[in-house]
């Protein structure tokens, strides 16, 4: 999926970015099949809005990191 939609890597990397919106709150599980699959669905839906010019940044896309 990566190799298809490198913008999902992005994404991720500029939401890491983010403050987290409930940083009071320590959390170190790790990552569940389905966290990875609304990533690539993020990401596949932010490469839509890049390639049809809708947003010119993927910060526009990203409005939180819970």
């Amino acid at each position: 999926m990566l190799n298809k939609y490198p913008i999902i890597k992005v994404m991720v990397e500029v939401a890491n970015t983010f403050p987290k919106l409930n940083n009071s709150v320590v959390n170190n599980v790790q990552p569940t099949v389905v966290d990875y699959l609304v990533q690539d669905k993020f990401g596949i839906l932010a490469h839509v809005l890049l390639k049809s010019k809708i947003i010119s940044d993927v910060k526009e896309f990203i409005e939180y990191v819970d």
